[in-house]
């Protein structure tokens, strides 16, 4: 009885061992699933990612014209309206997206670009409206903000890439 014992019971620990083992381990088939689901991601978010950028150059090229909120209210007015319109709607697209836990972070930034450019652009119609320092001051330091997330933003944007070692071209596809 003894003899039969010992054999059972270390066959059992192999099984076991081999049971946890092979449960943390991630096949083939997951991996390209979880790198699908990225692609699909970064496709989804490359035109909300463009349009945050073409935003803000087209809001940088209005002031390289010598445009301030004082020099032209009724076009400085119309111009954070528009872009401002063009944020908000990315907001709903944005939110559409799934993302998987590793780009969540990268989807969050990208959500608070969006507010940050909705947030600058109203305080910059709130400053052609009423020219007072504090909302021009507010405006501006609104928009530095929205640079900065940006360029945090091309960074996630290339170690999420990276990270499922996606080609630029597959998202452009």
């Amino acid at each position: 009885m003894k003899h039969c014992f010992l054999p059972i019971v270390i066959l059992f620990l192999l099984a076991s061992v081999l049971l946890v083992g092979c449960r943390g381990t991630v096949t083939f088939n997951e991996k390209a699933a979880e790198r699908d689901k990225a692609v699909a991601f970064f496709k989804g978010a490359y035109p909300i990612a463009k349009e945050i950028r073409e935003v803000c150059n087209d809001w940088n090229d209005f002031l390289k014209k010598g445009v301030g909120y004082r020099d032209n209210p009724i076009q400085t007015i119309n111009i954070c309206r528009e872009f401002r319109s063009r944020l908000e709607k990315l907001q709903n697209d944005l939110s559409r997206l799934y993302a998987l836990p590793q780009l969540r972070q990268l989807k969050s930034d990208m959500a608070l670009c969006i507010s940050t450019g909705i947030s600058a652009f109203s305080l910059g119609e709130q400053c052609a409206t009423k020219p007072e320092f504090e909302s021009c001051n507010q405006a501006d330091e609104k928009i530095l903000e929205l640079n900065r997330l940006i360029m945090v933003l091309t960074d996630e944007w290339d170690d999420g890439l990276a990270h499922y070692n996606i080609k630029p071209s597959e998202v452009l596809q």
